[in-house]
């Protein structure tokens, strides 16, 4: 801290004596009647004196050598810097502003790094200063509650989180030139038009999008689809949560290095759209393998993730959500997510549960109806998985870790879905054996239709079951979410239960 203070207060100073220099320069400019040729101005008929067009592009390079000796140089003297050598003075006494052209024999003294966008992320930049002005007071109260902030100003683009680690600067500065290459190229319309294709794609790939469709294929019958999305949207709702809870890297549009046509409020890093781009298409065709019994060719596998990576990957881009580089970290991510979805089958192998003959009770006694149903079924269990789902559900949204915050509504239909799986299609792990038995025909159309919309009703609920945060003390608010959580939890599982004890009459 002191030699930070003591180079700071050196470059006031030297900064200062340069300036008194170039105002007794201007002086003796005045008085001999002459001008500078380091300006635009021209005075007719008379050619500008060597000596002092000399002297004052040495005092410019003397400024600008000046400027680059330190690195957290304030904004007062860039402001100093910007208006001094913004008007020179004229043969006749007067000032007038000047622009710089490529004509001019000296040019103006360049900003110093810190005050450019070029350097957002360290100090305080001009292009941190506008955005924040930009935002409506919607956006800004959206922000200060995504980041837990009480106050919103230049300086604090950054979670109060605990256990938050910065992006690497150096990775940063490495991907520089080829990340801001990219934005510049796909922000190069962001009309109507291009914003309504971005804005489908981001809302395709996003991990909401996903959450009805174990809950809609468990309630229809298509069980082993079902227990196909239910793995691999829990491992990828667990590891894509990881780094944006953990690594904080500002997004593209928070440092002016990108418009903020979309202006999301969390973590840059990695992109969990670009990863959900590679998810979404090998989940729901190998879904569609194991309902069936069938074969896809690997062409259509390839085909599905290459369209659906290349438009979300621009999508992204294009909004200023993510920088280039958060896609390769996306796709990392997605691929290490497929690795694991695939690993955490054979769990259900294990229990001896996987096969379809094995999902259903093996004698009919034990098959649970609408009329058997409560007689039969193993009431501890489910309590036991619900006391289970509970905990996952408060460690994860209570200080310290508060590891995701959207817990009442991504847990409360996930969760709900596994514990279903567990408790009615897993015969072999209930102390009586007992579960629910195999649909005996496809659903009809309607059936289908009715059990979509009630799918996207508990989406909708989830979103209206938002804790309200402005003017409660953190315990009550980490308090709606658990009360939230429950009733998404059970309104999940009571339906799917429904639903198929009514198919079976």
């Amino acid at each position: 801290m002191r030699g930070t203070g003591a180079g700071m207060t050196s470059t006031v100073a030297a900064a200062a004596e340069l300036e008194l220099e170039l105002q007794t320069q201007s002086v003796q400019e005045n008085r001999s009647g002459s001008g500078s040729e380091c300006s635009e101005t021209v005075v007719e008929d008379s050619e500008p004196r060597k000596s002092n067009h000399s002297a004052q592009c040495a005092l410019d390079a003397r400024r600008e050598d000046s400027a680059k000796e330190s690195e957290g140089v304030p904004l007062e003297l860039c402001s100093l810097w910007s208006s001094t050598s913004s008007s020179s003075p004229t043969s006749g006494g007067s000032r007038r502003t000047s622009s710089a052209t490529s004509d001019d024999i000296c040019a103006v003294p360049a900003m110093h790094s810190s005050c450019s966008p070029k350097s957002a992320g360290r100090g305080v930049p001009r292009s941190k200063r506008s955005w924040i002005d930009d935002l409506t007071g919607e956006e800004k109260q959206k922000l200060k509650s995504k980041l837990e902030l009480e106050t919103l100003d230049a300086t604090s683009i950054r979670p109060s989180h605990k256990f938050l680690v910065d992006f690497p600067e150096w990775l940063d500065e490495m991907f520089r030139d080829f990340d801001d290459g990219l934005i510049a190229l796909a922000q190069k319309r962001t009309d109507r038009p291009v914003y309504a294709v971005s804005w489908f794609f981001s809302a395709l790939t996003s991990i909401e999008s996903a959450l009805w469709m174990p809950f809609v294929l468990f309630s229809l019958g298509y069980d082993s689809a079902g227990t196909v999305m239910t793995n691999t949207l829990l491992v990828l709702s667990l590891f894509s949560q990881v780094p944006k809870r953990f690594i904080w890297r500002a997004r593209p549009w928070m440092l002016g290095r990108a418009k903020g046509v979309r202006k999301d409020p969390t973590s840059s890093f990695p992109s969990r759209g670009v990863a959900c781009a590679i998810v979404f298409p090998v989940m729901i065709l190998f879904a569609i393998e194991q309902e069936r019994r069938a074969h896809i060719a690997l062409w259509i596998y390839v085909s599905a993730v290459l369209v659906t990576v290349v438009f979300t990957t621009f999508a992204r881009v294009n909004v200023g959500a993510h920088y280039p580089s958060d896609v390769l970290g996306g796709l990392v991510l997605g691929a290490f997510v497929l690795a694991c979805s695939f690993a955490s089958l054979h769990t259900w192998t294990a229990l001896h549960c996987m096969a379809p003959h094995d999902r259903y009770p093996s004698e009919p006694q034990l098959e649970l109806h609408s009329d058997t149903f409560w007689s039969l079924v193993s009431v501890k269990q489910v309590i036991l998985c619900g006391l289970a789902s509970f905990s996952v559900a408060l460690m994860s949204g209570v200080s310290p870790i508060r590891f995701w915050l959207k817990n009442n509504y991504v847990y409360g239909l996930l969760l709900s879905s596994l514990t279903f799986r567990f408790v009615f299609l897993c015969p072999s792990c209930s102390s009586t054996g007992v579960g629910l038995v195999a649909s005996a025909a496809l659903p009809s159309a309607w059936i289908h239709l009715k059990t979509i919309l009630a799918g996207g009703l508990m989406i909708a609920l989830s979103f209206a079951l938002k804790p309200k945060q402005r003017g409660f003390p953190e315990w009550a608010v980490n308090a709606q979410r658990l009360v939230k959580f429950l009733l998404m939890y059970s309104a999940a599982l009571a339906m799917m239960i429904y639903f198929r004890l009514r198919s079976q009459l």
